[in-house]
């Protein structure tokens, strides 16, 4: 093979490692069970695993499995019963033993199935007997049964597992031990696939072929395709597969609804991309700006770049594009349900390819529906053709298949069944995903968990998990079974970032209920999200003790102005979400009982005097002008001046408080005393520009777990009493590049 310029994009070929893990087993001990789950496991971890059912088609022989082991990092064999009786499995134990001596990164874990290591190392018991079956047999040289005895014992030196002494013989929590041992070794980035990724692999290779790594040229390919197919998945396995092939890498995720157009959010794209591929928070104030910043990036060194669900040309043109900026070798990789967006991208007119999803066909929508309803890759004994006519119905959309699986998991009540494929015969055309999906908003089991996948559906996707979870308890909702009964059925999710996440297509059919809801104004419903619905209410006061949340922002990106007095009569009021309103008048004909505030861009230097908030669990005023109160000491004073009606903070209490989040509160120098929320349980006060300082109150905070004050770059110590939160467990100082030392005490603590 021809030598290849450090330039030049590196191909599965080429490249040092092709799979993460080589799989070494006896087929007919452990292929449909151990070896089975163990790949799954791995798979789903997101490790590039080989096992010899997979990648070589039959007739291969064995020189061509050796070249796999070469181009593998780490290998597991494992050892059963019948191994060595296999001359197949000796002579992959032996080439592994020798890529190993010669490799420095390549490292073998051994897994000892129901076997003793003793047996391995010196050929006694089963490994005994298969040596003399291969001496008496005379059809290998004594030589070669040699070296394959040399290479068992420095196998069976190595520390392993012993699948009968761990976990009293259960398989399921070693399979998750080796999987996320695997993952440290690797020290991998990789990204959540899916629990069963049916179908992935295959539409996953199928792209990787179009990304033509045997060109020098930076290309772009599309994955295109409706809302609910998998492209996120598929774009994910790739990422996984294909990513340590470059200098530097990112993905980002859900542009769409994270990064919408206009300056603001454009501006937010660049920056998180400039972050990811830099390693460094930096301020941007124009995309011109990002523009030539990401442009320094891309032309050093060969990248790759996922940008998940995008719905307009502007966001790939603010980070993307042309070909000419980009390293050749790079590859840039788009999803998007919108084929225009490809289209529009003239300046990557001979380097890109817009690539369909295919949706599943019946046989994959037939395995993902079993694996999601039975736990089975097939449908259990007596439901094949109920399962099958709902896969028929659900017209191979993956994401539909598994909420409709999900919902069904366990549930052998043949009515249910039947219910589920009358609601989708017949008018799929005319009420299209509405009516595959709302019934698995009315099979949930109560009001709680009804109100919260409406408030989820409304306003929380996208929320940290910890601030809905401390709202719906202090709602009197059984948050922790709700929401674990929401996640089970797949109509919610939790992303890495611990953020909630609604499939669109779920969060549409919520917000739809909510419109079908009794009444015929806005006023009538629970639940308020559009602006001009919103505006009318409250310049008209017609608002009623029936709504409970309103989610009011600027579209426009301009301020805008209501009357507080507007929410008089919203007894009920329970959710609120603000963001770049001024709130005009007195407050205090605002509602009592709000449990969750968020006001992102508040306008004001303080909160103001007579707004009740003693009943808030989660307060969220990010990119605000909230200020720190002038006067060294009078921070406390002040600061119960401003979140009290008519009585010091420490009388009302504010023991329902357990979220605050101050992010890019700019204008904070000091953070603010804060000991008066006894219950504080979460504080993130990131980027937070001017932060200089930690009030000491914030010993007083006993019940705090989470401290996060990520990308404060002004802020040069902590305070000695840190050390006295005894409650927490998460302390996040990320790029607070000012900080030169941490407290003693904080570190005997993290010490011990």
């Amino acid at each position: 093979m021809a030598a290849t310029s450090s330039s030049s994009t590196p191909s599965p070929s080429t490249f040092p490692f092709e799979y993460h893990v080589f799989l070494s087993f006896c087929g007919e001990d452990t292929r449909r069970g151990f070896t089975d789950h163990l790949y799954q496991e791995l798979s789903r971890s997101g490790i590039h695993a080989f096992r010899d059912s997979e990648g070589l088609e039959k007739g291969k022989n064995i020189e061509e499995l050796f070249g796999v082991i070469e181009r593998s990092e780490i290998f597991i064999p494992i050892l059963s019963n019948n191994y060595a009786h296999s001359t197949w499995c000796l002579k992959e134990i032996e080439k592994i033993v020798r890529v190993v001596g010669e490799g420095e990164n390549v490292r073998i874990l051994p897994v000892f199935h129901k076997i003793e290591p003793k047996h391995v190392r010196h050929q006694t018991g089963p490994f005994g007997a298969a040596f003399k079956m291969h001496r008496k047999s005379r059809q290998v040289e004594v030589q070669t049964l040699n070296e394959w005895r040399e290479a068992l014992r420095k196998v069976a030196d190595r520390s392993g597992y012993e699948s009968e002494k761990m976990f009293d013989g259960h398989e399921a929590p070693l399979v998750n031990l080796i999987a996320q041992r695997v993952v440290r070794e690797l020290k991998i980035c990789q990204r959540k696939v899916a629990e069963h990724p049916v179908g992935v692999e295959s539409r996953a290779q199928d792209i990787i072929k179009k990304l033509q790594f045997d060109s020098k040229d930076a290309k772009m390919v599309g994955i295109r395709g409706m809302g609910g197919l998998g492209k996120t998945t598929v774009a994910s396995a790739i990422y996984n597969k294909i990513y340590r092939w470059f200098e530097s890498h990112c993905f980002i995720e859900g542009i769409r609804e994270e990064y919408p157009i206009g300056q603001k959010g454009l501006v937010g794209l660049q920056r998180e991309l400039v972050s990811k591929m830099s390693r460094v928070h930096k301020e941007i104030s124009h995309t011109s700006e990002g523009t030539a910043m990401l442009r320094s990036i891309y032309g050093n060194k060969r990248v790759l770049i996922v940008l998940d669900d995008v719905d307009s040309v502007e966001q790939v043109r603010a980070v993307a594009e042309k070909q000419e900026w980009f390293h050749p070798g790079s590859r840039v990789i788009i999803t998007t349900r919108d084929e225009g967006v490809i289209n529009a991208l003239h300046d990557w007119e001979k380097h890109k390819i817009s690539v369909p999803l295919m949706q599943l066909d019946e046989n994959e929508s037939l395995e993902l529906f079993s694996w999601h309803a039975f736990t089975a890759n097939s449908p259990a004994d007596g439901y094949e053709e109920l399962s099958l006519e709902i896969v028929r119905a659900l017209d191979g959309l993956p994401f539909a298949i598994e909420t409709f699986a999900s919902s069904l998991y366990n549930n052998k009540d043949r009515k249910d069944w039947n219910e589920t494929i009358n609601t989708l015969r017949g008018t799929l055309l005319d009420d299209g995903i509405y009516q595959r999906l709302k019934p698995s908003y009315d099979r949930l089991r109560n009001r709680d968990e009804r109100s919260i996948f409406l408030d989820a559906a409304c306003f929380f996707s996208g929320i940290d998990e910890k601030a809905a979870r401390y709202t719906w308890e202090a709602c009197g909702f059984s948050s922790r079974l709700s929401l674990k009964a929401l996640l089970d059925k797949s109509l919610i999710k939790i992303n890495h970032d611990g953020k909630l996440e609604m499939h669109h297509l779920l969060r549409e059919t919520g917000r739809r209920i909510v419109e079908e809801e009794p009444g015929r104004g806005p006023e009538h419903r629970s639940r308020l999200w559009k602006q001009q619905e919103i505006m009318n209410v409250l310049e008209e006061r017609t608002g009623t003790n029936i709504i409970e949340g309103i989610s009011l922002s600027d579209d426009k990106k301009e301020m805008i102005t209501v009357k507080a007095s507007g929410f008089a009569s919203m007894n009920k009021l329970r959710l609120l979400m603000i963001n770049g309103v001024h709130l005009k008048g007195g407050y205090m004909t605002m509602p009592q009982h709000i449990k969750w505030l968020q006001w992102h861009g508040c306008p004001l230097k303080s909160l103001p005097r007579d707004f009740h908030l003693n009943d808030v669990a989660a307060l969220d005023l990010s990119y605000s002008d909230i200020t720190e109160v002038q006067g060294g000491n009078k921070d406390l004073a002040g600061i119960r001046e401003r979140l009290t009606l008519r009585r010091k903070l420490t009388e009302t209490g504010f023991q329902s408080l357990k979220f605050l989040d101050l992010t890019a509160c700019n204008q904070l120098k000091v953070t603010p005393d804060i000991s008066a929320f006894p219950g504080l349980e979460k504080l993130v006060l990131d980027c937070c520009d001017n932060l200089v300082k930690v009030h000491d109150s914030i010993a007083n905070l006993k019940n705090l777990k989470v401290l996060s004050m990520s990308s404060c770059r002004k802020l040069t110590e902590l305070p000695d009493c840190i050390s006295h939160l005894t409650s927490l467990k998460l302390l996040n100082l990320e790029n607070c590049l000012s900080i030169e030392r941490l407290p003693d005490s904080l570190l005997k603590k993290i010490a011990w």
